[in-house]
Parts: C-alpha cells; structure tokens; sequence
C-alpha cells in the first residue's frame, strides 16, 4: 500500500516538473534574533522569534554589472578601434558581439586590437562636443541703427548667450568683411569656425539679426525656432557649404561647453 502510494506521487511530480520554470535565483537571509551560543555537544530548541528572517540579497533582482569590451570598428557615441568600453549586458550581446562591432575585453584580445588604435584619432567626448556645436545655429544680435562691424568679440558674446564659452583666438570670421546697419543681410546666415584645444576644428552657422535697444523684448524682436527657416546666406558662395552643415538641434539642453580651456 505505501508503495503504491509513493508511486503515485513520484509520478505525479515528474509530470507537473514540466510545467515548472526553474529559475537561478537565491535569497540570502539573516536572522532578526539570533539565538544564543550552545556547547558543541549540546542542544537547544529554537524560539519563535528565532524564525523570523530579514532579507538581505535578491540576486535575480540585482542589477548585473556592465561588460568591459574591446572595440573593434569605431562606433558613433561609444568609442574608436581599440578603446575599452563598458557597455550593458544586453546591449553589449545584441549590439556590440552580434554585430562584431567589439569583442570580450581579455588580455589578449586588449593586446591585439590595442595596436590598431590610432594615436591621432579624436575621443569620443570630444567627438559629441564637436557634433552638438555643429548642430547648433548661432543668433548674432547687432545694433539696427549705429553703424557696426562684425568682430569676433560680437561671435563670442553670442555663443556666451547659448552657454558655449570659448576665447577670441578660437573664432574664425569669414574672409569678407561684415558691415551694417544693412538691412539686406537682415536674418541670412554666415558660417564661423570654431576651434577646440587648438586641434579640433567644426564649422557653425550663424543667423544676423538687426535690432533696435527701442525694443521692449529684444527676445520677441525674431523668432525663437529660425533655424526651422530655411537657409539664407549672406555671401552666395557659402550657400553651399552652410547647406551641409548639419541641421541644427530642435531642442538645446542647458549646460555649459567650454573651449580652449
């Protein structure tokens, strides 16, 4: 009778393990009262209070640690050839091993893909620097009324208004003098380079606007989204060059870029 009994409920585990999901997960424990101290060949019957357990550690609801990688192509907002990375564990699988775009970061593989690291190549942080500065069209404010002539200090003081600070000697100016108050340049674009740790060099763009110190709300005297407008160049041989410029950002996250420094 009794091994009958055992019999069915063998059988009857075996067929529910399949519908189990079996899962690695631990739960480290410790008491909230522990009990005391006995002789090793003694014994003594725990309390109530000796069962009650706080928890310490869930491991499958910890966050698992990033992967350090090993770049092997330069990737866009990550890193170049060579660069040691750390990257998510998902990400790092589906993005990075699938694609072949990097590889586990071991000894050797740090060793071999090290070599093929370029020593004039550009970091990534300053990569994203260049990229935003890039994409950000720069309002130059000028005095409708007395005459002006556009300097770099007049540049500088307009990146200054957008958070981007950087010296004089950084600011390239076009070639061609910019003079006024004239109205036919009114709201045309000109393009200005940008110098960074007197290596990196980008282009930006530049929108001129004349107003009058008459105006109540210099803000409200143009429109605030203009580089939706499309491009108007002061001088038409930069036409072509403010064009591919990149488009500039739809949204400016506040912070600070510092030049030069």
């Amino acid at each position: 009778m009794f091994r009958n009994v055992q019999t069915i409920i063998t059988r009857a585990v075996q067929r529910s393990a399949g519908n189990v999901e079996q899962k690695r997960t631990t739960f480290i424990l410790r008491r909230k009262n522990e009990p005391d101290v006995t002789k090793q060949t003694a014994w003594r019957k725990l309390k109530k209070k000796h069962y009650y357990y706080l928890l310490e550690e869930h491991t499958h609801a910890k966050k698992q640690p990033n992967i350090e990688m090993v770049l092997v192509k330069n990737v866009e907002n990550v890193g170049n050839i060579g660069d040691i990375v750390k990257i998510p564990q998902l990400k790092a699988y589906e993005y990075f091993i699938l694609t072949g775009a990097a590889v586990f970061a071991t000894p050797e593989n740090v060793k071999k893909f090290g070599v093929l690291k370029k020593e004039d190549s550009i970091p990534i942080h300053i990569q994203q620097i260049l990229k935003k500065l890039s994409k950000t069209h720069v309002p130059v404010i000028m005095h409708k009324e007395n005459p002006w002539t556009l300097e770099r200090w007049h540049v500088r003081v307009a990146l200054r208004n957008i958070n981007v600070m950087c010296t004089d000697e950084c600011i390239e100016l076009p070639k061609e003098q910019i003079s006024g108050p004239n109205m036919d340049i009114n709201e045309k674009d000109f393009l200005i380079y940008l110098t960074m740790n007197d290596k990196y060099r980008t282009p930006m763009r530049c929108r001129l606007f004349q107003i009058s110190p008459n105006e109540v709300n210099v803000n409200l005297a143009y429109n605030p989204k203009f580089y939706m407008e499309p491009i108007n160049a002061i001088f038409p041989e930069e036409q072509k060059l403010l064009e591919e410029v990149p488009l500039p950002l739809v949204e400016r996250k506040g912070g600070i870029v510092i030049l030069n420094d």
